[in-house]
């Protein structure tokens, strides 16, 4: 009997000392959990799960809210769909919460069951959260009027190291099923296209490099010889759909 006592006495005092912990300290931790929660932009808690039925585009870089539509309307055109499949995926990945501008593009009819966004910066959790591994092109675009070309490029051949590293990594592991990736990057200057070429130790025959400044210098001196040569091209490259009126 006294020995049960003793026993009961024991437990008494346990559980008097865990009652200030349940009533004071868990409901502070509670608090500081919910407001960590609440700082958190819910953009940077997405992501992506890729299908084998349906194609996807990760678009990174410098992507402004004009070049954001442009994109976005020339991704999704008619004429880049056969009859039997028109379904593919753009997942944007960026550094902050989007701009109401860009979340009324995101809640558009034609985007919102398309279109992707997620917050983060460029390492591996973000990229698995972007499914890179089975992207089927990843798309980098720069900031065409920076005052600092030099600084704009370092920035994307950086980017360009540190995704191909990452998918090196997972072709070594052979966890994860990887595939040859199509990269599609913009260069301002032309010098970085040497600077690119020494940075990559490997073959880039997927690698799809545009740099701006010598294209739109190229036009230039051709459209001098061949006047309307600017429009001719810009008819060629953008597409455009049937008009609704015909107009005399």
């Amino acid at each position: 009997p006294d020995g049960s006592y003793i026993k009961f006495d024991l437990s008494y005092i346990f559980i008097m000392c865990l009652l200030p912990i349940f009533f004071i300290v868990l409901p502070e931790q509670c608090g500081e959990l919910v407001r960590l929660f609440q700082q958190k932009s819910i953009y940077a808690r997405h992501s992506y799960t890729s299908l084998k039925s349906i194609k996807h585009i990760v678009l990174m870089g410098t992507v402004s809210k004009t070049a954001l539509r442009n994109f976005l309307e020339e991704l999704f055109h008619d004429d880049h769909f056969d009859g039997e499949n028109k379904t593919v995926h753009c997942v944007l990945l960026q550094p902050n919460t989007p701009e109401e501008q860009t979340k009324s593009l995101m809640a558009d009819v034609k985007y919102n069951t398309k279109l992707w966004y997620i917050e983060g910066a460029y390492i591996d959790t973000d990229f698995a959260r972007c499914a890179l591994h089975s992207a089927d092109a990843i798309v980098i675009l720069c900031d065409k009027f920076s005052y600092d070309a030099e600084h704009e490029d370092t920035d994307t051949i950086l980017s360009v190291m540190h995704i191909k590293n990452y998918l090196n990594r997972l072709k070594k592991q052979g966890n994860i099923e990887v595939g040859n990736h199509l990269l599609c990057i913009q260069l301002l200057a032309p010098e970085s296209l040497i600077h690119y070429d020494l940075s990559m130790p490997e073959a880039n025959e997927n690698d799809q490099i545009v740099c701006i400044e010598s294209l739109k210098l190229a036009i230039l001196a051709k459209s001098c010889l061949c006047p309307g040569l600017v429009v001719l091209i810009t008819n060629l490259i953008k597409s455009s759909g049937e008009l609704d009126e015909r107009v005399d």
